[in-house]
């Protein structure tokens, strides 16, 4: 497939996602999250009840599926296109939403279609969004004032969780490989290990998530 096919088509998934999501964003995060989270629900029910490609999914794996959706899609193009935060901050989400939202074009159908897909592909590229967000976000942040605190806070924690999930896709490597069509921890004992620390970060995670959203709902009114 050409460059002059694939381009149009990214461009058109990328207006029909921003678009989306820009309704939700008129409904408030606190809105769009629960949507998001019920979809991806679904999802996870619909890998457990049916044989289907990628194989069971352990309630850890689930609930860590969903975060990143939040963290790495959904309130990156909250914070680009519904705040007030300074422009080089909006920029940082606006490249994290970019990067991640091309990831799931490539990924998505390598993953259902092909058995290409590697680990080490989604770590390096978690690596190279980290390094670019961080070195921006150094370069930025002399400018950056008391406004802008809460987005530097969401920041903080879209970084940390960029590098959670290249650990464990590095640790779901020496356990499984997407090449034999299994791209989810499943709630087995091989998996144990993984689930148990997908477990601590997601309980860690979600409290600190839902006071960014509040704090955002808090700052627009």
């Amino acid at each position: 497939m050409t460059a002059s096919v694939l381009l149009p088509a990214w461009s058109t998934g990328w207006r029909f996602f921003s678009s989306l999501v820009s309704r939700a964003i008129d409904l408030r995060p606190a809105i769009a999250c629960p949507v998001v989270s019920g979809a991806m629900a679904l999802f996870a029910w619909h890998q457990n009840a049916t044989v289907v490609v990628g194989g069971r999914t352990s309630v850890p794996q689930a609930l860590w599926l969903n975060l990143t959706v939040l963290v790495f899609l959904v309130m990156p193009l909250v914070w680009w296109r519904g705040s007030r935060l300074h422009p080089d901050l909006k920029l940082l989400f606006a490249l994290g939403l970019a990067a991640f939202f091309l990831r799931g074009l490539v990924e998505l159908p390598v993953l259902y279609l092909t058995t290409w897909w590697r680990c080490l592909y989604g770590i390096i590229h978690d690596v190279t969004v980290f390094v670019i967000l961080a070195v921006g976000y150094l370069r930025c942040r002399p400018r950056l004032g008391p406004a802008d605190r809460t987005g530097e806070f969401f920041l903080g924690l879209y970084l940390i969780l960029l590098i959670a999930e290249a650990c464990f896709a590095w640790t779901f490597s020496q356990l499984a490989s997407p090449a034999a069509g299994i791209y989810f921890a499943a709630d087995t004992p091989r998996f144990a290990g993984l689930n148990l620390a997908i477990s601590a970060v997601v309980i860690l995670a979600y409290p600190v998530l839902g006071l960014v959203v509040w704090q955002w709902a808090s700052e627009r009114r």
